[in-house]
Parts: structure tokens; C-alpha cells; sequence
């Protein structure tokens, strides 16, 4: 599905299509069955009898990375329409990004996705961070000293901790560290893990089901769920195609870069990209979305691949194109005019 993207002449043109037309349906149904069709977008958590809001989703956590997708999206588009001069159409296209971007702020607030609402706010601030010429041109120095930062604060103040606790959940992530730590004790190969998708099957699964009244069906964290699969190979894998991808993003930052290449009517991809891969990332600590056919995972793979503008090759083979017919129509006249010359020369004859 992410190939078919982009063998469209405008790939980042087509995302923008995709995902718009999406959020057009997804997000105004959703705030209707929450607010009005409380049957069909409500419900109550199968264990703890919470009232939940999933909207037009099965889950909240389904809906929450939704919120998560387009509401950077259209951020990111709200960017791009600043940048432009002030015109009718403009001052439309403004209002329709911030009444979009009230209604995923009201289905966050609904929904009470924490681990939602902080790759969100953490991939926000990364798209205003990569808007500043000296972070844009020197991203890995600042890159290693945020996280120097981080592990000084987490030293010192235990930021973590702070965080947590602020967002209302205890410690354990709601009994997800103790999850890890069980998970981790079970017999597992740590070259190759159990196998694909193996891991949650047989003797496993039911002692954990007898563990946890809960009953968890993944790690909860994307990291432990590749390496419970597929071990240290997979997360070798998983760790080339981050790094892979973040070279490609990387790329498009590069002031000197073709423009055509990273933005479309002034929307910046390649800082669509570098902030929904962190959003990825920070989603994956305490949800597994590298897996099978989540959402998250194929934006992953929207994101991840390193295209080139197909309508500059277009038209560059079509140069080429009509260079060829030229020549062949060259030929065929020439052999029009030997067979002409052929044909006088044998009724002179």
C-alpha cells in the first residue's frame, strides 16, 4: 500500500491526499457518535467497566493514534498555509485546519490516551524545533545533547517519575513494567526469539492469562515485542530500517536540498516525516505497534522510504521519449526516401 503511494507523479502530494481524505470522514464521525450516538462511539473497558470513547474505531488506543497522525498532520499544514500569502482561499483553508485540529484536541481530551497525547506533543514540538535554521543544519549534535540533557534531568529529578505521576498512572504504567519483567523470564531464544508472531501462543500465553486478570495479548512495548518474536535479529533489523529511514528524513532537511523533492505547496514533508518517526519511537515504549497490520506500522513505511519526485522523471523520460520518436521518425523517412530512390532507379532501369 505504501509502494502504491508512491508510484503516484506526486507521492507527497498523494500522502497529503490520503490522510486529508481520511481525517474528512474519520475524525467529524467520530466526534458524532461520541457526542450524540453514544451506542455506537462509547462503550465500557470488558475488565474494569470504565467508560471508554473510541469513536469510529474498536479501541481507544486505535482512536488515539489517529489523533496522533492527523493532528500533526494538520499542524504541519497549518505551518505551510502561514507561510503563504493572506488570500481568500488561504484564510479558508486555515479555518478548515484549526476546526480539525479543536476536534482531535477534543477526542484526545475524550479519549484520555496519555501515551497519545505525549507522542503528540513530543513530535509538535519537534516539527517547531526543525523550523529553526541552526537545529535543521546541526540535528545530530542536538540530537546527543537533548539526550545528555534527559539523562541529566532523569538523574537528578527523575523526570520520568514526574511525568508519569502527572498524567494520573502509577509507576508501573498500569502493570506494564511488571509485564516486561515476566515476559523477559519465560524461555526464549535470544538470538531468534520464538518466531514470527509465535510469541503470544500455547504455555505462554496462559500463564501470563493466569498472571494478569487482565489478560495482555502483546509486550506492550514495540522494542520487547520484536525481541520476543524474532530476538536479536529482528531487533537488528528493526534498528537499521529506524536508522535507514532517518538518514533518508535527513536528507530532506539539508537547506541545499531540492525543494521539490521534501515540500509540496509549501508543506514541509521532511518535517512531517522526522517528527511522525519520532512519534513512532516514543509510541513504541509502552504500546507495540511494530507488528503485523497496525496503523502506526504502516505510516512507518509511508514515512520510511526514500523516494524521488516521480513527475521530474516523468518528465525527463519523456524528453528522452520524444527524443526516441524523433529519431524514429527520422529513420522511417529515410527509409521512405531509400525505398523511393530504390523504386526510381528500377523504373529507369
Amino acid at each position: 500500500m505504501s509502494l502504491l503511494i508512491f508510484s503516484e507523479h506526486e507521492p507527497v502530494l498523494a500522502i497529503k491526499t490520503v490522510i486529508k481524505r481520511c481525517a474528512y470522514v474519520l475524525i467529524p464521525i467520530s466526534v458524532l457518535y461520541i457526542k450524540y450516538y453514544p451506542h455506537l462511539g462509547r462503550g465500557f473497558d470488558q475488565w474494569t467497566g470504565e467508560a471508554v470513547n473510541f469513536g469510529v474505531t474498536t479501541n481507544k488506543n486505535a482512536l488515539g493514534i489517529l489523533c496522533v497522525v492527523f493532528g500533526l498532520f494538520f499542524f504541519c499544514d497549518l505551518l505551510s498555509l502561514f507561510g503563504k500569502k493572506s488570500q481568500h482561499r488561504n484564510i479558508m483553508e486555515k479555518s478548515i485546519v484549526i476546526i480539525f485540529l479543536y476536534m482531535i484536541l477534543w477526542l484526545l481530551q475524550m479519549n484520555k490516551s496519555a501515551t497519545a497525547l505525549i507522542a503528540l506533543i513530543i513530535s509538535i514540538f519537534v516539527v517547531v524545533a526543525l523550523g529553526f535554521p541552526f537545529i535543521k543544519k546541526n540535528l545530530e549534535i542536538c540530537i546527543c545533547i537533548g539526550i545528555a540533557i534527559f539523562f541529566i534531568l532523569q538523574i537528578t529529578f527523575n523526570i520520568t517519575e514526574i511525568a508519569i505521576l502527572s498524567l494520573g498512572k502509577n509507576l508501573t504504567l498500569t502493570d506494564r513494567t511488571e509485564v516486561w519483567a515476566a515476559v523477559l523470564k519465560m524461555n526464549i531464544d535470544p538470538l531468534i526469539g520464538t518466531g514470527f508472531e509465535s510469541f503470544w501462543l500455547g504455555k505462554r500465553l496462559e500463564t501470563l492469562w493466569a498472571e494478569y486478570w487482565w489478560q495482555p495479548n502483546q509486550a506492550h512495548n514495540g522494542y520487547l515485542e520484536v525481541y520476543i518474536n524474532l530476538g536479536y535479529i529482528g531487533l537488528f533489523f528493526l534498528g537499521g530500517a529506524i536508522f535507514s529511514s532517518f538518514r533518508n528524513m535527513r536528507k530532506t532537511l539539508i537547506p541545499h536540498f531540492n525543494r521539490d523533492k521534501s515540500e509540496i505547496d509549501g508543506f514541509d514533508f521532511g518535517r512531517f516525516r522526522m517528527a511522525l518517526l519520532v512519534a513512532i519511537l516514543v509510541y513504541n515504549i509502552t504500546e507495540a505497534t511494530f507488528k503485523a497490520l497496525h496503523t502506526l506500522f504502516w505510516m512507518f513505511f509511508v514515512i520510511a522510504i526514500e523516494y524521488k519526485r516521480v513527475q521530474s522523471e516523468v518528465i525527463g523520460s519523456n524528453t528522452r521519449f520524444d527524443h526516441g520518436i524523433n529519431r524514429l521518425n527520422e529513420t522511417k523517412r529515410s527509409r521512405r526516401l531509400e525505398r523511393t530512390m530504390m523504386f526510381s532507379r528500377a523504373r529507369r532501369d
